[in-house]
């Protein structure tokens, strides 16, 4: 079996997409309010790696959890609400030479995966309109 893998962040959607989730709960009309609980919680952490006293990846890892700690007694169905509105904008932006990449490799019968660091609804929403990943 030919296996292709992909890479989400930086790869097939050109940025990092923390930044935009962080920016797009900030912004956001119903649950801007959650990132002040989301940012509270994180900067403690994000000051102590700046000074080189936690590591980045231990860092990464608890500001992925503080933002969806964030939406606490959020539902699923808002959740994905959520996310589905950024993926659908972040879906707009995905690399045409990855894209171009993916067709030619599942003409050529390879198996596609996606891997990424990135919550599913997410992945699930940005690529719901790319066959078979």
């Amino acid at each position: 079996m030919k296996v292709a893998i992909f890479d989400f962040d930086g790869t097939l959607f050109p940025e990092e997409t923390f930044p935009l989730l962080m920016s797009h709960l900030k912004k956001h009309p119903i649950h801007f309010q959650k990132y002040r609980k989301f940012f509270l919680k994180l900067l403690p952490v994000y000051v102590a790696y700046k000074c080189k006293l936690y590591p980045e990846q231990k860092m990464k890892e608890y500001s992925m959890w503080s933002y969806i700690a964030a939406f606490g007694s959020s539902s699923k169905a808002e959740i994905e609400e959520f996310f589905s509105q950024i993926g659908e904008m972040m879906s707009q932006n995905l690399s045409n030479h990855m894209l171009t990449r993916l067709e030619q490799h599942k003409k050529e019968g390879y198996y596609t995966m996606l891997v990424s660091g990135a919550y599913e609804p997410l992945l699930n929403s940005v690529t719901s309109d790319i066959y078979n990943f």
